[in-house]
């Protein structure tokens, strides 16, 4: 009759590192599989506040009409710089200018920069963690001039806050206005974008479309690096609408 020696150490400790392997590999694969809902909901959650926040701004435009598009700061968005990342490189904004007479707060700004989202006065100055990005639209007046620029005199409580995209931004894709131009009272057909691009090459555009009437109650205020006015009409109807904007007083 064959004796039954059991198993060896060796096959005991072999079975142990197979079965570590095994939980290990198991154990990455739920991590993974966590992470990856995680961005599928932070992505879920940024498409729909997009949407809200898009809708937001073009009831703006359908109800005020557009008069003007130009390039814009942080300051001039009354933008704390203190607790923005990267100031002099990481934000796009976008100055809207209202067509209608009758609103007093009849300037919007559309912005997307890096912030951070706590931060400390340590030895008087500020020190920030934990950066995120934010899209930001904030409609506001100006009355007199102040140093030869305009002074806020009031904000209206139009402001829409994104704060959560899936991932870090590449804001090397330059804002800009694409449109028509005739030089009669027809309706033209314009839209703005701020591209939106994740580092895997992803676009999640902010598009905003609108009309205007006649090349002569639009302008265009193009800046290199900060907005783009591109007229798909002829030179002679496109001149008239574009100009050296600037945030002068008048």
């Amino acid at each position: 009759m064959k004796k039954n020696s059991g198993m060896t150490i060796i096959e005991i400790i072999l079975s142990i590192c197979i079965i570590a392997i095994v939980l290990v590999l198991l154990f990455t694969m739920l991590i993974q599989v966590r992470h990856q809902d995680d961005n599928n909901n932070i992505q879920s959650n940024f498409i729909i506040n997009q949407s809200t926040f898009i809708k937001a701004v073009e009831e703006d435009i359908v109800n005020y009409g557009v008069k003007s598009i130009g390039s814009c700061t942080l300051a001039d968005a009354n933008i704390s710089t203190s607790v923005v990342t990267g100031y002099e490189d990481d934000y796009k904004c976008v100055r809207i200018e209202y067509a209608a007479d009758y609103i007093q707060d009849k300037v919007g700004y559309l912005i997307i920069y890096n912030y951070y989202t706590k931060y400390d006065v340590i030895d008087g100055e500020y020190q920030g963690y934990e950066p995120s990005w934010m899209v930001q639209y904030v409609r506001g007046s100006y009355g007199v001039c102040n140093n030869g620029r305009p002074q806020r005199t009031s904000w209206v409580n139009a402001t829409s806050l994104m704060r959560e995209l899936p991932s870090e931004v590449d804001l090397s894709e330059t804002p800009y206005v694409l449109y028509t131009a005739m030089d009669s009272n027809r309706y033209n057909a314009a839209s703005v974008v701020i591209p939106i691009v994740n580092l895997e090459g992803e676009h999640y555009d902010i598009n905003l479309s609108f009309t205007f009437q006649g090349n002569s109650n639009f302008t265009c205020g193009e800046k290199e690096g900060s907005l783009e006015c591109i007229c798909t009409s002829s030179d002679a109807l496109c001149a008239p609408t574009k100009n050296n904007y600037s945030d002068a007083c008048t």
